[in-house]
């Protein structure tokens, strides 16, 4: 291996590590005895929340649109993602009925 495709390997593996890396810059809190992960990306934001014990949900908003989640069982993620038209509100529902 020459000197030039050791370096074009290097760059290319960094790069691939920050591609990998970008998911996880994430906000996530625990939060109403759940754990709440939001965040948005270039062109799209989401809202995910688990709660270990009580059906729940998560929505997420941009400019005047909004998704919601289906109730979802305890100890599963709840997930809401949308195309960003605006800016962007993150929401979640620790305590629901999907009865």
């Amino acid at each position: 291996m020459n000197k030039r495709t050791g370096v074009k390997a290097a760059v290319v593996s960094a790069a691939l590590l920050l591609a990998a890396a970008s998911p996880a810059l994430a906000t996530t809190v625990n939060i109403a005895g759940g754990t709440w992960s939001y965040d948005s990306g270039a062109n799209t934001a989401w809202s995910n929340y688990k709660h270990p014990q009580n059906g729940h949900t998560s929505s997420v908003q941009t400019g005047d649109s909004l998704t919601r989640s289906a109730c979802t069982a305890p100890g599963q993620w709840s997930l809401a993602s949308r195309v960003k038209t605006g800016a962007v509100h993150y929401y979640y529902n620790p305590n629901v009925d999907c009865g």
